[in-house]
């Protein structure tokens, strides 16, 4: 038996060593997680810094010390740049007149229905993907599952013949540069549209989606976001941006 519950013992933590917090686990405490914060102003650029522990223990017992580190950073979301990890995604909005998707849009104005496209490349198989495309905060997901809908936005792929007769010469067929991507599950959230996919075969797939733009003001558009669920090193983003809803 370990007797951790009698544990006894402070604790420091050490930056670039200097003293960052100090903490005693006891019989009272032994469960309490001590946590430390520091902010990102108080770190020197360029400079490789130490984290270090130092335990004072306070009886014959071995006292185990249990710690995570987690580091995170935030970047201003226009300069955030597209990456490339096993995932390729892009991401564009247009005017619902704009169907040879020539002028991507950064800005519209309330009321505006306006068409999200997005296309992923994937070099090799993946399994149990997830896609996360974020819309600006001052727009919604037009729901097309509503009946109050307006259910024109509803795109057919028909297969067959390009007059969706269903009837094609297969002498003459050449595969599409782009599947249309259909999901296992989706649904869509007041910030994004959440998209899995079981498998994912090789090749160029596209997906559209329609926001409706509400509020007015700048926002921050997050990046589209692709990944394997169980694998989440194999990802891909776009860049990050701003979107303006006008009156």
């Amino acid at each position: 038996v370990s007797k951790e519950n009698e544990s006894d013992f402070t604790l420091e933590t050490l930056l670039d060593g200097k003293q960052k917090n100090e903490f005693r686990f006891a019989t009272s405490s032994v469960f309490t997680q001590s946590e430390l914060t520091v902010p990102v102003s108080e770190l020197p650029k360029d400079k490789l810094l130490s984290l270090a522990f130092e335990k004072t223990n306070h009886n014959a017992l071995p006292n185990t010390l249990y710690y995570d580190v987690a580091l995170k950073y935030f970047l201003p979301v226009d300069t955030i740049a597209p990456r490339d990890e096993g995932f390729t995604i892009s991401r564009a909005v247009y005017a619902r007149s704009d169907t040879a998707l020539a002028r991507p849009l950064n800005s519209g104005r309330v009321g505006d229905v306006l068409r999200v496209h997005g296309q992923i490349i994937v070099p090799r198989s993946r399994n149990y993907v997830k896609i996360e495309d974020f819309i600006p905060a001052g727009a919604e997901v037009v729901n097309l599952n509503f009946a109050t809908e307006d259910q024109s936005l509803n795109r057919s792929y028909d297969e067959g013949s390009e007059d969706g007769s269903g009837e094609d010469d297969w002498r003459s067929y050449e595969p599409p540069e782009s599947y249309p991507l259909w999901p296992t599950f989706q649904e869509s959230r007041d910030d994004r549209v959440y998209s899995v996919v079981d498998r994912l075969g090789p090749g160029s797939y596209t997906y559209d989606y329609y926001i409706r733009l509400l509020i007015p003001g700048t926002y921050q558009y997050l990046p589209a976001v692709i990944s394997e669920s169980y694998f989440p090193e194999n990802f891909g983003r776009t860049a990050g941006g701003m979107f303006v809803v006008e009156k």
